[in-house]
């Protein structure tokens, strides 16, 4: 049975500052408050915490582990397990079992009613059965739990049992933010001079100080509405908070033939710009016949053969589609007389009869 550990050492902060920073644990010391020491190889020891607030970002990690050594810390988000969302190395540290910390690249805003875990990879823990209650925040930080990966490296969801390990913590400031509810969005595929169906996702924004512009990269455009006012940046006018606000996307008409890709951001003053990759593709020109062989059999000199048919698609046109028979055979359309194919922004489908001219 592996021993139960606390890990604090996680560090929040706006805006990209580190500093004016609240720590869920104080950073408080392991073993000035009963803790004791274990060890087992290479395990991520975490505790998991539910976000009650917005605008909360994270801009450090750190750990009070039993040595001296840099430690990594990871941020991983319940909704996305596949991989963390945040990692830092932290600094070493002189003396044992004192904090060290590492500083986010970018900070990471956290979404309110969000449960997260931060944890520590280390081969020696702190573990307490009945820790104070300052090892279990409440507030703007709920502490849920402590967990652990069992050496795999993946989210950890092993629950410490009645024990309180691993050791990292979150300092947070409540700074400006914007938040979104996905970080991806796929526009789907169609036709060149046709707009893509919108997909919508939501925004919400935290202790704003100013409006938020939303714009949408090339080949793509988006909207307060499902089906009017799409443009290429709309304007959020309420601060300092909204939330759940519905934001449509889709692909131009106008867009290029090929891939469309990019960034819908949403930014304002003071806050971590928010961002949602979207991708989609734009088809060009086609006709597509059913078959690419026929078969018209055999027929005596001067007698039209039996006749035989095929069906043939088009999208995405942008004039007529003409038919050729080769020599010797004719071709025509049931219910027709005519040897075109008139089909423009959408698909159509025809059926030519081909047969054997008589000579």
């Amino acid at each position: 049975m592996v021993r139960v550990l606390v890990l604090w050492g996680l560090v929040i902060a706006c805006a990209g500052a580190v500093g004016a920073q609240t720590y869920p644990m104080n950073q408080n010391l392991p073993a000035s408050n009963g803790f004791g020491t274990s060890g087992v190889t290479n395990y991520q020891f975490s505790y998991r915490f539910t976000v009650t607030t917005s605008g909360v970002q994270v801009a450090q990690m750190g750990c009070a582990v039993p040595d001296t050594i840099a430690h990594t810390c990871k941020l991983w988000d319940s909704t996305a397990t596949s991989a963390p969302i945040a990692t830092v190395t932290t600094a070493t540290t002189a003396t044992s079992g004192t904090w060290r910390w590492g500083t986010l690249a970018t900070p990471v805003t956290l979404v309110s009613g969000r449960t997260y875990e931060v944890a520590v990879t280390t081969d020696a823990f702190f573990y307490n059965s009945a820790p104070p209650a300052s090892f279990q925040p409440t507030g703007v930080i709920s502490y849920i739990g402590g967990f652990h990966d069992g050496g795999a490296g993946t989210y950890p969801n092993t629950s410490n049992g009645s024990f309180l390990w691993g050791v990292a913590d979150i300092g947070y400031t409540t700074g400006p933010s914007v938040s979104t509810s996905t970080s991806s969005l796929n526009l789907g595929s169609t036709p060149s001079g046709t707009a893509s169906s919108a997909l919508s996702y939501t925004v919400s924004g935290a202790s704003l100080t100013a409006n938020t512009t939303i714009t949408a990269p090339t080949g793509v455009e988006v909207s307060f509405s499902q089906t009017t006012g799409f443009a290429n940046s709309i304007v959020i006018t309420t601060f300092p908070t909204y939330s759940g606000t519905t934001i449509w996307a889709r692909i131009k008409s106008t867009a290029s033939v090929g891939s469309v890709s990019g960034n819908i951001t949403h930014a304002s003053t003071g806050a971590t710009t928010a961002n949602v990759a979207v991708s989609g593709n734009v088809t060009g020109p086609t006709v597509s016949p059913s078959v690419s062989t026929l078969n018209l059999g055999s027929t005596p000199q001067g007698t039209v053969g039996t006749p035989a048919s095929y069906t043939v698609s088009g999208s995405a046109l942008t004039g007529n589609t003409t038919i050729t028979a080769p020599s010797g055979v004719e071709v025509s359309l049931l219910r027709a007389a005519a040897m075109r194919l008139r089909s423009r922004s959408r698909p159509s489908r025809a059926m030519p009869v081909f047969r054997f001219m008589p000579a």
